[in-house]
């Protein structure tokens, strides 16, 4: 790494929307504003991304995945700040984590739902977060930083904190908004995307798959293509599968 470098950011996807096989679709996303360049990364699914990009405008890319909506909000506003953080949260209304970097090594972190455990190693001057607690044991448990002492940082849902580049913290909060009902987002589905998903149930009972199946797999944001290509590898759409009943089992919990 660079000898200036401050921060350090490890993203690994559970690919939902947008192929992993193409690097534009993977964290963290790139995006700049007057303020300059800042990257995105994000926990969580947007399950009304398009539906975002359409009211608000937003243009067209080849980046598939649904936390780009995030970043274009960003970029509409023109600058990165606590205001702008805040209200690219309430327009997109999910469950999220949303950690942003600028150029100027400061880090936002919003957080609506899905969890965070966030450390401060005071002595070393360092912080380290991770989605969970028994994240963050697997990580310091064969470290150095196990024998260190730390404090946990609280984080709240509609909470927004700043950790500047010397290790300062400010705090904000935005409005709290009610989770996108991804279950019937086929109200936003046009008759020709309906009938390219009959096709795919068709395709589906013809492999021995049930249409409650590929249900859950439209829900959780994978795409048509996604799926067509899982019914052809059974041991990759088990996967899905599974991460995708897990996924509802834990957001139903919440």
């Amino acid at each position: 790494f660079p000898a200036d470098t401050k921060i350090l950011t490890g993203h690994n996807r559970m690919t939902t929307h947008g192929n992993a096989g193409f690097n534009c679709n993977n964290h963290p996303f790139w995006g700049k504003t007057k303020d300059g360049h800042f990257a995105l990364c994000h926990n969580g699914v947007l399950h009304n991304y398009r539906y975002v990009q359409l009211v608000e405008h937003l243009p067209e890319t080849k980046i598939e995945t649904d936390t780009y909506a995030a970043v274009q909000l960003i970029e509409k506003y023109g600058s990165l700040n606590f205001s702008t953080v805040a209200k690219m949260c309430e327009t997109v209304g999910e469950q999220f984590l949303f950690t942003i970097l600028d150029d100027k090594n400061r880090l936002y972190i919003a957080m609506n739902g899905n969890p965070i455990c966030l450390l401060h190693f005071e002595n070393l001057g360092l912080y380290l977060y991770t989605s969970t607690v028994s994240i963050m044991k697997e990580v310091l448990k064969d470290s150095f930083l196990a024998k260190e002492p730390c404090v946990r940082v609280n984080v709240d849902d509609g909470d927004i904190i700043c950790i500047d580049s010397k290790g300062g913290i400010e705090k904000s909060r935005f409005n709290l908004c009610e989770y996108w009902n991804y279950r019937g987002y086929s109200a936003y589905r046009s008759d020709y995307e309906e009938e390219i998903t009959e096709q795919l149930y068709q395709v589906a009972e013809m492999n021995g798959i049930s249409r409650d199946d590929i249900n859950l797999l439209l829900d959780i944001g994978y795409g048509e293509e996604e799926i067509a290509m899982m019914i052809y590898d059974p041991e990759i759409l088990e996967v899905c599968l599974e991460e995708t009943r897990m996924y509802f089992e834990v957001d139903e919990c919440i």
